[in-house]
């Protein structure tokens, strides 16, 4: 099928901005995952460049969902490579395959509707029983059997979402590679921030620009306390309670309220603070490497419920979308 002219505008952006062949030193790198409301569409990209366009809108349309996870970005002899395919020839969908398996990644090549993109990361494989070892974690793969015309595979690490997309009619093919958990115990890590005080920046440009003109200036400082409390969905338990006071709130005083939680996320190595307000469904998620710093880099992702394009009511598929992550500094204001 010959692509339309659309589909080839986006699939020549992706391609200049693609950079998963030839990695040129082994790290661990982190794989973010967007979501396409219109297209209903997944699609995960470790590569630095193609993270920095998406979140950018270089490429309209895609989201972050929250969910990143670690990969390598070199061979190693526990590792496969993930091969990365790309087709337009769907609809005016335009959408990308992931695979682990060396025998799908040879079929794939020989399909002409397929473009074979290079490697897009290593992970590990799951065993014969679809088990990964210790210090993996699975991400499954359902496919949406074609609805909307194209088709489309996401990878996810939870089990909720991968029961919630089979229960809105996708398939579900099984774990497709097994990627490292960081190093930690998540209820240590976590309180690691007990009792501290943390300075953010002004990074509300996405949620503000959108809601405002001119945007206010925005400040605000968040006290982690030292009590752990139950898992309230994001990302993972155990959790620590944090409190925004509410003369900082950017809409000023009084207007809702402004407590969340905060967690080490073992899935991708990283600390998430979720502000929980009952502003029109929205939140702010800032995410950093280290708790044991006076400051830090710190990105600031805005995530909002998702009430889809006909009348309320969240997605079936992905309920949350987010800004893509708009950098900034954190400042430890208390040991």
């Amino acid at each position: 099928m010959k692509p339309t002219a659309a589909g080839a505008i986006v699939a020549a952006l992706f391609a200049m901005m693609a950079t998963v062949a030839s990695p040129v030193s082994a790290a661990t790198v982190k794989a973010v995952e967007y979501f396409h409301p219109q297209f209903d569409h997944y699609f995960v990209t470790a590569s630095p460049a193609e993270i920095a366009a998406l979140d950018g809108g270089a490429v309209k349309g895609w989201l972050r969902t929250g969910q990143r996870y670690r990969v390598d970005d070199a061979p190693a002899a526990d590792l496969a490579p993930v091969c990365r395919f790309h087709t337009a020839a769907f609809a005016d969908k335009p959408t990308h395959f992931f695979t682990a398996s060396a025998a799908e990644c040879d079929l794939l090549k020989s399909w002409p509707d397929w473009l074979y993109e290079g490697i897009a990361f290593y992970a590990r494989l799951p065993d014969g029983q679809g088990s990964c070892g210790a210090g993996t974690a699975a991400i499954h793969r359902l496919y949406n059997g074609g609805q909307g015309s194209a088709p489309n595979h996401a990878y996810t690490a939870e089990p909720a979402k991968r029961d919630t997309l089979v229960a809105a009619g996708w398939i579900s093919e099984g774990v497709a590679y097994c990627v490292p958990l960081a190093v930690g115990d998540p209820a240590a890590m976590t309180q690691l921030l007990a009792g501290s005080r943390w300075q953010f920046t002004d990074t509300y440009t996405w949620l503000l620009e959108t809601r405002f003109d001119p945007a206010p200036a925005v400040t605000g400082y968040v006290e982690l306390a030292t009590e752990m409390i139950a898992s309230w969905g994001f990302p993972k338990p155990p959790e620590a309670i944090y409190h925004q006071p509410n003369d900082r709130r950017p809409f000023g005083p009084g207007d809702g309220f402004w407590d969340g939680v905060a967690a080490w996320d073992p899935l991708s190595g990283e600390y998430v603070v979720l502000s929980l307000d009952n502003f029109d469904g929205i939140w702010v998620a800032w995410t950093f490497d280290n708790a044991q710093v006076t400051s830090t880099p710190v990105c600031a992702t805005v995530l909002r419920q998702n009430f889809g394009r006909v009348g309320p009511g969240l997605h079936s598929f992905q309920p949350t979308l987010a800004s893509g992550c708009e950098p900034g500094v954190a400042y430890r204001l208390t040991p």
